[in-house]
C-alpha cells in the first residue's frame, strides 16, 4: 500500500538507510567524541602555532565564508604553516605551502621535529615537498601543487640538520673562500721559496 499522505498532502517515503559501516583502524585509535583525519587527496590546510597543530579544509568558494591560513589566528605569527594530506588519521604528505606566512626552511625544519617528537609520527613514512628548500625550477604560470618534489620526511630533517651543522662549523664560509685561501697559500709559498734562495746566497 501507499505510504500515508503528511501533513502537507505528499507521500512519505521511507528514509534509505545505509548499511552500518564497519569502522577502520583509525576509528579504533581515535579517542572517543573523535574521527579520524580524512583530507582527500588535495588536504586541509595547518599552522603550527604554541606547540599546537591546527588544521581545517580551506574554504574559497564564492558565496560561502573563506577560510584561509591567515585566518586561524588572524593574520597573527605562526611556527609553521601548509598542507595535510591524511586519510584515516594518518598523515601521508606534508607540503609547506602559505601564500600568506610563505614558510621558510626554519620553520619547515621546525614542522618537521614537531612531527617527530611531539606528534610521534613516523616520519620515514610521511612525504614531504621539497622544491622550495631545492630550488627547483617549475614551467611558467606552473602551480606549486603541480610540481611537488618530495622527499620522506626523514631525510628532509637529515638535511636540514647536516646544512645548520655545515653553518656552525664554517664549511660554507671555507667553500666559497675556498680560491681567495689558494691565492693565499701560493703566496706565502712564493714568499717562503724567495726567504730561503736569499739565505743560500748570503
Amino acid at each position: 500500500s501507499d505510504p500515508p499522505p503528511d501533513d502537507g498532502g505528499h507521500a512519505l517515503k521511507p528514509r534509505h538507510r545505509s548499511p552500518p559501516r564497519e569502522p577502520t583502524e583509525g576509528d579504533r585509535l581515535a579517542p572517543e567524541g573523535f574521527a579520524p583525519l580524512n583530507t582527500g587527496p588535495k588536504g586541509w590546510i595547518f599552522v603550527l602555532h604554541d606547540g599546537a597543530f591546527y588544521a581545517r579544509r580551506k574554504g574559497t568558494s564564492s558565496g560561502k565564508a573563506r577560510f584561509h591560513h591567515s585566518s586561524f589566528f588572524g593574520g597573527g605569527c605562526v611556527d609553521a604553516a601548509g598542507i595535510v594530506v591524511a586519510r584515516d588519521g594518518v598523515v601521508h604528505r606534508i607540503l609547506p605551502h602559505s601564500g600568506h606566512y610563505r614558510p621558510r626552511e626554519a620553520h619547515f625544519a621546525r614542522l618537521l621535529l614537531y612531527l617527530r617528537d611531539n606528534m610521534e609520527l613516523p616520519i620515514s613514512t610521511v612525504e614531504v615537498d621539497v622544491q622550495r628548500v631545492l630550488r627547483v625550477a617549475r614551467p611558467e604560470h606552473a602551480r606549486k601543487m603541480d610540481t611537488p618534489h618530495f622527499w620522506s620526511a626523514r631525510t628532509a630533517l637529515d638535511f636540514f640538520t647536516h646544512k645548520a651543522l655545515s653553518r656552525s662549523s664554517n664549511l660554507f664560509n671555507a667553500i666559497e673562500n675556498r680560491g681567495a685561501l689558494e691565492s693565499l697559500r701560493r703566496r706565502d709559498a712564493t714568499l717562503a721559496a724567495a726567504a730561503a734562495a736569499a739565505l743560500a746566497h748570503n
